[in-house]
């Protein structure tokens, strides 16, 4: 074994074994010789801070939400998250990429104009086995699908209901007769919610100007899309996958006595925007917001648009010159409002502010991703030999710019992914006699 090996090794067992800094073994020649060293006790300070609003929706697809929280809940703790949600239908487009217009003629007859929803229950969160209500209005205000739209974000609507339904979420497939072949089809497809729309008003469609379907602009001038508003209060908010490509308007009509169909579906170039409330007025962790001494204790971290936990590092810079090995964020869980029905955050995030108050996720994220392993951490993780749950999380990188000066020595915890989770967690703040959080840091002094 080769001496720069030994060197690693004995420097690495040195970090995960000691609690204060320590010279390496004595049989180093001098200008060789390490002091590496551990602490976990650095000032830490921790308060509850309200989250800004969130993206949800941006013209890159790639970059758009893979699920759209819907609903209107109340948490006893949280208090109040809500979902509304607007979106465009589109014109189908054929294989060459041009609109496929559906050719409408005076004889047909509208049977029907049903919008279709397909759920999605890997976000729904809360008791969702309950009625809920559904209200779907149409936009007088265009979206622009090439723009970046927030979760603050509202658009003008039309003042009379176009349909609404009180339903219970499914999780099971279902039969549906379709149109597209030669003769009528029953088939199975994926679980979905069908909103049977005005019948008056799917008229229209029909009985359009032809001119109307030779291009998006001139579709989207005539229907610029619905809204989707909860009607109804309940225990926990479902959600739509509304990139599937059986999302849509699908308007059934009769021509020379043959039932027909045609999809304005919800695809790649529809604008899909979720508009969010997270209102903690009159809850207990309303006390807490913004309340430093308050979060020596208990802090909070929620989805959607809702808290997060403000982290102060204030002595980093006294560390200058020392090369971080190991840093990591150890948070533990208090579960204040979690239980069954409310399990706490599945993934928690790290944001710094930027010098132009934009906020920038930790590097040891980016890493993580391009590395195309778990370099971060961030996930739930069960407590055992009876200690809180907790969460962990690598900062290494970051730290290190921390210390050398490079970003701010503030950090924010929240949940990921933020925009597409309803749910919240209580966690220990930095002074809890117990389970307080703590900043890991292995490190090596080399000055």
């Amino acid at each position: 074994m080769n001496k720069s090996i030994t060197v690693f090794l004995l420097l690495m067992a040195t970090l995960f074994s000691c609690t204060d800094p320590t010279k390496l073994g004595a049989d180093l020649l001098e200008e060789d010789q390490i002091s590496a060293g551990f602490t976990d006790t650095l000032s830490l300070i921790t308060y509850t801070v309200e989250g800004d609003s969130v993206r949800t929706y941006t013209g890159a697809f790639a970059s758009q939400l893979n699920r759209y929280l819907f609903g209107d809940f109340t948490s006893p703790v949280f208090g109040r998250s809500a979902s509304t949600l607007y979106v465009q239908a589109r014109m189908p487009q054929g294989a060459t990429g041009f609109v496929v217009e559906p050719g409408f003629k005076d004889t047909d007859l509208l049977d029907s104009i049903v919008l279709v929803l397909p759920y999605d229950t890997a976000g729904y969160y809360g008791i969702t086995n309950e009625v809920f209500g559904m209200e779907v209005f149409e936009l007088s205000e265009s979206m622009v699908d090439t723009a970046d739209y927030y979760s603050n974000q509202t658009f003008q609507t039309l003042p009379v209901s176009i349909g609404s339904k009180f339903f219970i979420p499914k999780k099971d497939s279902v039969e549906i007769v379709t149109y597209t072949g030669t003769n009528p089809d029953t088939v199975k497809v994926p679980m979905q919610l069908r909103i049977p729309l005005n019948q008056m008003w799917g008229s229209a469609f029909i009985f359009r100007d032809t001119a109307t379907y030779k291009s998006d602009s001139a579709f989207l001038d005539f229907f610029k899309g619905i809204q989707l508003k909860p009607t109804s209060q309940n225990g926990g908010l479902i959600s739509f996958n509304l990139k599937s490509a059986t999302g849509g308007i699908y308007i059934y009509y009769t021509r020379d006595g043959k039932g027909r169909e045609y999809q304005l579906p919800f695809n790649a170039l529809a604008a899909r925007v979720a508009n969010y409330v997270n209102d903690h007025s009159g809850t207990p962790v309303a006390n807490f917001i913004t309340n430093q001494q308050l979060g020596d204790s208990l802090v909070f971290v929620q989805g959607m648009r809702g808290l997060n936990t403000a982290i102060e590092i204030p002595n980093a810079a006294a560390l200058k010159g020392l090369i971080v090995n190991k840093a990591e964020l150890e948070v533990f869980v208090n579960g204040l409002g979690n239980n069954v029905d409310y399990p706490s955050l599945e993934f928690l995030s790290l944001l710094y502010p930027k010098s132009d108050n934009t906020f920038q996720v930790v590097s040891d994220i980016t890493l993580a991703s391009t590395r195309r392993f778990n370099v971060f951490g961030g996930v739930f993780e069960k407590g055992t030999l009876g200690r809180p749950d907790v969460y962990r999380m690598n900062i290494s990188a970051h730290f290190q710019d921390v210390i050398d000066g490079l970003v701010s020595n503030k950090l924010y915890i929240t949940a990921f992914p933020k925009p597409e989770d309803a749910a919240f967690v209580t966690l220990y703040g930095s002074k809890h006699p117990l389970y307080p959080i703590r900043l890991k840091v292995a490190f090596t002094d080399v000055q």
